[in-house]
C-alpha cells in the first residue's frame, strides 16, 4: 500500500504503514508520536484549515502546473506544522513507538478522541495528522507519503587535505529541523530530508566539534557544501 494507512478499529486502536512519497517502498523505524488533542486545540486546527482554503494563489511561473505546486506547497507547508509542533512537545512526549521492518505500526488501547500524530525520520521530512478515534467501530483510513524533501551533499577534509572520515555532519535550521549525515571512506556526505531555508552546519567527531560552524542556505534543487 503506498503511503500511510492509518484505520481505526473496534476497540480504540490505530494501525497503519509508512512508505515513500512517489515510489511506495515502505520505511521502517520511523518515529511516531502521539498527543491528545483538546478540544480548544481542535477548534485552533479547524480554523486555520479553513484560513488556508480560502488564501487566493499567487501567480504561477510559466509550465507550472498548478496541481503540482500546490501538492509541493502543501507537503512543505504540512512539514513545517510537524517541526513546529516537535519542537513544542519534545519536552513533554517521547515517540510512543517506530515502524517495524515493514514500515507497520500499531497503537492500542486509546481512549476516545482526537490526536496529533507526527512522522519523524532522519532521511525524510517531517509529516503530522489530526486524527479523530471513536467507539463508531467505523473503520477509516487515511493515506500520507513521507517525502525526501531537499538534499545536501559535499565533502569533507582535513587541513593536510585529506578525506575526513566518520565525521558527523548536522544540519539544524532556526525553527529547530535537525537531519543528519556522516562522511564515508572518501569523506562524502549526504543530507536528505530538507526544508528550503537557512541552516547551521556542524562538524562532529564522536561529539566533539572539529571545525567551525558554517551557515548555509538550502534550495529547492541542486545543494553542494564542501568544507572547508
Amino acid at each position: 500500500t503506498e503511503g500511510i494507512t492509518v484505520a481505526l478499529l473496534a476497540g480504540l486502536s490505530m494501525h497503519g504503514q509508512l512508505a515513500v512519497f512517489g515510489t511506495g517502498e515502505t520505511i521502517s523505524n520511523v518515529e511516531i508520536y502521539l498527543v491528545p488533542l483538546t478540544p480548544s486545540e481542535t477548534n485552533v486546527e479547524r480554523e486555520d484549515v479553513t484560513s488556508r482554503r480560502r488564501r487566493p494563489d499567487g501567480p504561477r511561473r510559466a509550465g507550472q502546473g498548478r496541481r503540482g505546486r500546490q501538492s509541493r506547497i502543501s507537503r512543505e507547508d504540512k512539514a513545517r506544522r510537524a517541526v513546529k509542533a516537535l519542537s513544542d512537545i519534545r519536552r513533554t512526549y517521547s515517540p510512543a513507538l517506530s515502524t517495524d521492518d515493514d514500515g507497520l505500526f500499531k497503537f492500542t488501547n486509546l481512549d476516545a478522541g482526537e490526536y496529533l500524530v507526527i512522522f519523524e525520520h532522519d532521511d525524510f521530512l517531517p509529516s503530522q495528522e489530526k486524527v479523530r478515534v471513536d467507539d463508531s467501530r467505523v473503520i477509516r483510513e487515511l493515506a500520507i507519503q513521507l517525502s525526501p524533501g531537499e538534499k545536501l551533499t559535499g565533502e569533507v577534509r582535513l587541513s593536510d587535505g585529506n578525506a575526513a572520515i566518520g565525521i558527523s555532519v548536522v544540519l539544524r535550521s532556526a525553527d529547530g529541523l535537525v537531519r543528519r549525515g556522516e562522511t564515508d571512506g572518501l569523506g562524502q556526505y549526504e543530507v536528505t530530508g530538507l526544508l528550503p531555508g537557512s541552516y547551521r552546519v556542524d562538524f562532529r567527531e564522536r561529539a566533539r566539534e572539529v571545525a567551525e560552524s558554517q551557515n548555509i542556505e538550502i534550495d529547492s534543487g541542486i545543494n553542494q557544501f564542501n568544507y572547508p
